[in-house]
Parts: structure tokens; sequence; C-alpha cells
């Protein structure tokens, strides 16, 4: 019993890295995006007053925006690498959750609908964690595949563009 532990604990950091690799994958290409979206810009310009709004944020404003960024990415991880939902993977998912109510706060309408999308994208990944063991072990049909490709993509947007959405709610509420 002790020596499978290990080896599923060995496995979930393993698997760990895939996240970590993206992380900084995503930091690259948002850094990236920010570095070309203030090239040889005027401070006059409607795009530096975009920008300026990151400027004097509060840090719970901060918080969350961080804990957005590394949310998507373990979202884009677990679908893309096809990562083992796990207890491990679950707590961590969790604890972003966690940290995006602290930090965003909005009251308590807010926060049950920020739990309830949450919940919905836990219980996706899940879904896709389960469909791919059936692809592998069971079956292996296009169509679960096809299930399985169509969920994984509605999940990684439908984190997006609630990010997105929840980002635009801050900048109006800062501003």
């Amino acid at each position: 019993m002790m020596a499978r532990l290990g080896g599923d604990m060995l496995a979930t950091v393993f698997e760990m890295s895939y996240f970590l690799w993206t992380a900084l994958a995503f930091a690259l290409i948002v850094m990236s995006f920010f570095l070309l979206f203030i090239w040889n810009v005027n401070w006059k310009q409607r795009r530096m007053r975009a920008l300026s709004l990151l400027f004097g944020m509060p840090p719970r404003y901060m918080l969350w925006i961080a804990q957005a960024m590394v949310r998507e990415a373990f979202i884009i991880s677990v679908v893309v690498f096809r990562l083992n939902m796990n207890a491990a993977f679950l707590m961590f998912f969790t604890g972003l959750v966690l940290i995006g109510l602290f930090a965003r706060g909005g009251g308590f309408g807010k926060a049950l609908f920020d739990l309830v999308n949450s919940a919905a994208i836990a219980a996706a990944l899940i879904v896709t964690n389960i469909l791919w063991v059936f692809l592998n072990e069971i079956r292996n049909d296009v169509s679960i595949l096809v299930i399985y490709i169509l969920i994984s993509v509605f999940v990684s947007v439908y984190n997006l563009y609630f990010g997105i959405k929840d980002l635009g709610d801050l900048f109006e509420r800062d501003v």
C-alpha cells in the first residue's frame, strides 16, 4: 500500500510539471502581448489609458487577476495534457477558487455564482477525465473522442469567458 501511495504521489508531481510549463508559457504569452500592446505608444492614446487601469489597482484585484491567469493555465494544461483529476489537482483547483473568492469580493450573490461556475468547471474536468479513461481502456470510439474534444474546448472557453467578464467587472468597479 505504501509503495503504491508513493508511486501515485510521484505521478502527481510529474503531472504537475506539465501545469508548471503551461503556466510559464501562458505568462510569457501574456507578457509578450503587453509588450506588443505598449510598443510605440503615446501617453494620450486609448491603449495607454487601458493600461493605466492596472496602475494603482488595489492588491486584492491584482491577486484576483493572477489567480484567474493561473486558473486558465491550469485548465488548459489539464485539457491539453489529459492530466488525471485526482485529489491533489482538485485541492489545487479548490485553492484557486478560494483565493479568487477572497480577492474578488462582490457580495454573497457573486460568490455563489463563482462557486457554481467553479463547480461546473470541476465537474466538466472530471467528466473529461472519465471520458478519456473510457476511451483508452474500454472502447475506442470516434464519437467519444469528439465528445471529449467538445467538452474540453467548452471548458477552456467557458473559463476564459467568465474570466474576461469578471475582469471587466473589476475594471468598472475600480474606475
